[in-house]
């Protein structure tokens, strides 16, 4: 019966398809920003790639859309504690890239690049996907280009932050 009302309505579980589409292309969107940081962070040689950083951008843009809608719809809220959720969840996930050793410490910039990631799939959550973009192109500019200038390109990828 829910289904049939459903239909009826064109609202599925309480909210709009095209609401509902709209988000799942937010988050493709971010995907796609996020696998093109992940895939120069594979191709440098990197543990957490392409696959972790696409997921990571999608998770954060649908989690900061599901929470707009779900603000949206209460007589109260605040639209960033989905945000500041995204963020504290994505530390965790860096902390765990991070490994101190006797010769200095590792994961920093994987740590960073996931970080990035999230920021850029909640803009696109948030709507801003001119913003993710350009986050996007100026995270292949650092990792890539300013990482040639200060030599990493030449080191072993293991030696690599």
């Amino acid at each position: 019966m829910l289904s049939v009302l459903a239909l009826d309505t064109g609202k599925f579980m309480g909210e709009s398809w095209a609401l509902q589409v709209l988000i799942g292309l937010q988050a493709a969107l971010a995907g796609i920003f996020g696998s093109i940081v992940g895939f120069e962070r594979g191709r440098s040689g990197k543990g957490v790639g392409l696959r972790t950083h696409a997921l990571v951008a999608m998770a954060s843009s649908a989690a900061v859309s599901i929470g707009s809608v779900l603000v949206d719809g209460a007589a109260t809220g605040d639209h960033s504690r989905t945000l500041h959720a995204v963020i504290t969840g994505v530390g965790f996930i860096g902390a765990g890239a991070i490994l101190h050793t006797p010769n200095g410490t590792l994961g920093v910039t994987t740590a960073t690049s996931v970080f990035l990631v999230a920021v850029i799939g909640a803009s696109v959550g948030v709507g801003l996907p001119v913003l993710a973009a350009i986050l996007t192109a100026g995270a292949l500019v650092i990792l890539r280009v300013v990482g040639h200038l200060q030599g990493r390109g030449t080191q072993p990828p293991e030696n690599n932050s």
